[in-house]
């Protein structure tokens, strides 16, 4: 079934959207709160918080029992059931994360590191499920820079990222390929310094958080597939 063409939605489609049903960044439990900032106060300096804070290092599950949380080099779990900040396990890996994004279960978190590569962890299974390494798409788009912004779809099948702040790409995570990209021209600039990136409960819509206004897209694959298709090299 073919997809629509990508664009945004008109004026009377948007008003039709509950912008609630998209959370900006990482949103926390009053629980997910709480351990985030007791870990905070336990491994950072007092003059580092704030922009650690900003950098989003964290991210909390939809279902309010877990938190991902950067320690250095090191991604940790935390359990926070009943207001506890219970240490689980460390996701390793040999890079510095820079974004992190649980699908609706909780059960997969997408966590970008420096240098690029993206890690969908299977966190039931204490593994990695997939690695998507941007710089050897298959449509010829290089991609070096860390993901400063992700969203993982709630399926858990799709992942968006942005790491220029400019330009926002959709993945496939089972296949680990790219599907498409949006990019803001200068004339354009519908969304550029992207501030944060997100999918409503469904998956079906993208929003995009820019520096002075809220866009709306389809995310289906098919349109964002035929959008890689016609800016793939002659």
């Amino acid at each position: 079934m073919a997809g629509k063409e990508l664009k945004p939605l008109t004026i009377e489609e948007a008003a039709q959207v509950n912008l609630r049903d998209f959370p900006p960044g990482p949103m926390l439990s009053p629980a997910q709160s709480a351990c985030s900032q007791t870990l905070l106060e336990k491994y950072i300096s007092p003059d580092m918080q704030v922009t650690y804070t900003s950098f989003l290092y964290n991210a909390g599950s939809p279902d309010g029992k877990l938190l991902a949380f950067k320690v250095g080099l090191q991604l940790n779990l935390y359990n926070v059931i009943g207001g506890k900040c219970a240490f689980m396990r460390t996701l390793p890996y040999d890079s510095l994360p820079t974004s992190l994004s649980f699908n609706s279960r909780g059960n997969l978190l997408a966590a970008g590191y420096y240098g690029g590569e993206i890690v969908i962890w299977d966190i039931e299974h204490r593994k990695k499920q997939h690695v998507i390494r941007p710089s050897v798409t298959p449509s010829g788009i290089t991609e070096d820079a860390s993901a400063r912004l992700l969203a993982l779809s709630p399926d858990g099948r799709f992942l968006a990222t942005s790491s220029d702040r400019r330009t926002i790409r959709l993945w496939d995570v089972v296949n680990e390929s790219l599907i498409g990209q949006l990019e803001s021209t200068q004339e354009e600039q519908d969304f550029d310094e992207l501030k944060a990136i997100s999918f409503d409960p469904l998956g079906r819509k993208l929003v995009v958080v820019g520096r002075d206004r809220v866009i709306i897209w389809d995310a289906s694959p098919e349109s964002w597939a035929r959008r890689a298709l016609a800016a793939a090299p002659r």
